[in-house]
């Protein structure tokens, strides 16, 4: 499946001739077809996989190709903007009148992307940034 996001595994022609003792005639390409349904298949299992506000991100791209470049130039940028808004909004983040499921999913969204950029956060770190932005501390042995 990495063929269809890297272009390894490239679209064929959506149509071709075929020709015969009575003439040709232009179809639809039957490796096009096949490309397709796995090409889809691919497509909904990463959109299957975000959440309602990345998935707006993706919306009305055609190819899981696509989709991919899309979530790589949002996520994956290994700048050092990237990284320092990353790490302050993790830093920032408050509970605040939000459910604790809402805080929660913001608090693993911004460690995922993190990840993403190769800079993940270490599970103790997690902990006690997690802890700290609630207002808890905690007392080391």
């Amino acid at each position: 499946m990495v063929g269809f996001i890297d272009g390894s595994f490239v679209m064929p022609k959506t149509h071709v001739t075929i020709f015969s003792d009575e003439g040709s005639v232009e179809t639809i390409n039957p490796d096009f077809t096949a490309w397709k349904q796995s090409d889809r298949l691919l497509h909904g299992w990463i959109t299957g996989t975000l959440s309602k506000e990345v998935l707006g991100l993706v919306v009305g791209l055609d190819t899981s190709a696509a989709v991919w470049q899309a979530l790589s130039d949002s996520f994956a940028q290994e700048s050092q903007e990237r990284e320092f808004y990353l790490q302050q909004s993790l830093n920032m983040h408050r509970k605040g009148s939000s459910s604790m499921v809402d805080y929660i999913r913001v608090f693993k969204n911004l460690c995922d992307d993190l990840s993403a950029i190769g800079k993940p956060v270490d599970g103790r770190t997690k902990v006690f940034t997690l802890l700290k932005s609630l207002g808890l501390t905690m007392n080391p042995l």
